[in-house]
Order: structure tokens, then sequence, then C-alpha cells
């Protein structure tokens, strides 16, 4: 496996992440994660925020984080299983013609890549990423 620097892992995410999913949709499904991104969500869809132009800032030792507030009103009710970046025109058709990410999702303390105020959504309700991570490992 290839081994990154902190300024190689910095530069892959900054140009891929925020060139992949600004202005994408993060949506969150109940249920559990399907095995690969490649395939259609599964679960119901409870959540549905359009990504803003910058949505991360700029990498960090390895990792982004989201920037600003994200929050929007639940399109369903239920308990949220995990969270799905899509980019822009993403149709959650059954291939790999889209790029995607999909991230585990808990409330405060719960540890997951996304971080709520409250996983259980209701229609109407809005719901607030409190934090989002993810890192990209420096390979061994």
């Amino acid at each position: 496996m290839a081994r990154l620097n902190v300024p190689a892992r910095n530069g892959i995410l900054d140009s891929g992440a925020n060139g992949t999913w600004n202005n994408g949709k993060l949506c969150f499904y109940s249920g559990s994660r399907p095995a690969t991104a490649n395939l259609a969500p599964s679960g119901t869809k409870l959540w549905e925020e359009d990504l803003p132009a910058d949505a991360f800032a700029a990498a960090d030792s390895g990792a982004i984080a989201k920037a600003g507030t994200w929050s929007a009103a639940g399109v369903a009710a239920g308990d949220a299983g995990y969270g799905r970046f899509k980019a822009s025109g993403d149709d959650d058709s059954l291939d790999g013609a889209f790029a995607r990410m999909d991230c585990t999702l808990t409330a405060t303390g719960g540890g997951g890549e996304i971080v709520l105020d409250n996983v259980t959504i209701a229609i109407g309700q809005i719901a607030t990423v409190n934090t989002f991570t993810v890192t990209l490992p420096a390979g061994s």
C-alpha cells in the first residue's frame, strides 16, 4: 500500500472532496448502509441537505470536516442509520456512475463520522449535523 504524508493527504482531500461533493447532497437513510456505495441506497430517505459550494473546511492532519451549518427538515420519520454524500446529479441508480461516500452516523458521543443532534427524525423536524470528519489513511 502506498504511504502518504500529511501534505499529500490534505491535498487529495482538498481537491477530491471539495471538487466532488460541493453542490451535491447529503442524505440520511434508515437501516444499515449498503455493502458498497455503488449500490442504490437502502432504507427510507429521512433527510436531505443541499450542500453548498464550499461544503468542507480545508483539510487538516489528513482529515476533512464540514464547513458552516448543515441542517434541514426531515422528509420522513424514522431512525437514521447512515449518511450518503452524493455528487450533483446523482439519481441513486444501481451503478458506479456517480461519486458517493457512505458514512457512519450517530448521535453525540456515539463516535460516528457524522454526528447528529438527534438520530430520530420526524417529518418537518429540523435535524442538524453537529460534526462531520473523515480521515484519509496514511497507508502502511
